[in-house]
């Protein structure tokens, strides 16, 4: 794109290619007449005259700009690099704190069932899962005590058939 020059009144690309930008700005003399009795600090209403001698073109490069884009581009790639990693420890931290109390309370239940003994699970990790461990532990100490109260009622059911067993003994005997 070419403009005449009678068009160029102030600075404007006139041409940009993918290398450069052509710069054409007219140049101008600007004359201030003062008269004897005026002072330089008072104000007027007199326009300063124009008179423009020619037109200066200056052909400004666009490497500074391509270098400078793909500067701020690696730093902007490396800035989202750097955040997705550390967003990814984070979120693994957090997703592990989560998760571990209850892979523990899961392992416990797995121990249990293999021993058939009455284990308890360690009460940590968020609220919904202390709360799962907690009735699991209250479940286990039903279990033991119902366990508990059986062999004590078998025992004493072995004593009385003892007893019951040497009194027929006894009275077969006797007879």
């Amino acid at each position: 794109i070419t403009l005449s020059d009678a068009n160029v009144i102030a600075a404007q690309i006139v041409e940009e290619t993918v290398d450069y930008w052509l710069i054409k700005t007219p140049v101008k003399l600007i004359e201030e007449t003062l008269e004897e009795d005026e002072s330089e600090f008072e104000l007027d209403n007199n326009m300063p005259e124009e008179q423009i001698l020619g037109y200066a073109e200056v052909v400004y490069s666009k490497e500074n700009l391509k270098q400078s884009q793909q500067r701020v581009a690696l730093i902007i790639t490396s800035i989202a690099i750097i955040s997705v990693l550390v967003l990814s420890m984070i979120l693994n931290f957090a997703l592990a704190k989560l998760f571990t109390p209850l892979e523990q309370l899961a392992q416990t239940m797995r121990q249990a069932k293999a021993s058939g003994g009455h284990l308890y699970a360690q009460i940590a990790g968020a609220k919904e899962i202390r709360k799962i461990a907690g009735y699991y532990n209250s479940m286990m100490a039903v279990l033991e005590q119902q366990e508990s109260d059986l062999i004590s009622h078998r025992d004493q059911l072995e004593a009385e058939v003892k007893i019951r067993t040497k009194e027929l003994v006894e009275a077969r005997d006797a007879a």
